[in-house]
């Protein structure tokens, strides 16, 4: 048998104070200030708030990306892409200055005091006369004559106008 060192009193009772007690009762409650319940809710609605950004992020880039069915014919008339281009600058507008502006007509648009003063004078004036073009193209179709000339002659100048306003937000 082996023996075991002898301890002196204050080791034994040192040792003693070092041992858990019997039974073991399991980790501490958490305290009852509510701290710990005001993080958990923090941390919650931190995470819907970035995921709803997320999903905004993502509605806005699948907004600008067009979808064709594979194999469907793309018209690139001039009156194809002016009717294009007064969606896409419809879209931006509603984005930019909220979704009821959609229901505007264009006249409406070309008297926003607030449009005028975001986007400029000049800007707003040439972009009345996209949507204006645009407006004749959708619902006049009877009319051959344009009372402004050929409407395509101005396509490069709204395209970089709009390319402009979707990267100002």
């Amino acid at each position: 048998m082996i023996q075991q060192p002898k301890q002196s009193a204050a080791a034994a009772a040192a040792v003693e104070a070092l041992a858990p007690p019997r039974p073991n009762l399991g980790p501490e409650p958490l305290s009852a200030d509510g701290s710990s319940a005001l993080l958990v809710s923090a941390l919650l609605v931190g995470l819907l708030i970035f995921a709803a950004s997320v999903v905004a992020w993502r509605r806005r880039r699948l907004a600008d990306q067009t979808i064709e069915p594979p194999g469907s014919p793309r018209d690139d008339s001039p009156e194809a892409r002016l009717l294009a281009l007064r969606e896409r600058a419809r879209t931006i507008l509603a984005r930019r200055f909220g979704p009821a502006l959609r229901a505007r007509t264009t006249e409406e648009m070309a008297a926003d005091a607030r449009l005028a003063e975001t986007l400029g004078n000049d800007d707003l004036a040439r972009l009345t006369s996209l949507l204006r073009a645009g407006d004749r193209v959708l619902f006049d179709r009877a009319t051959d004559a344009e009372p402004d000339g050929d409407p395509s002659a101005d396509l490069a100048d709204w395209t970089a106008l709009l390319d402009a306003l979707s990267r100002s937000r």
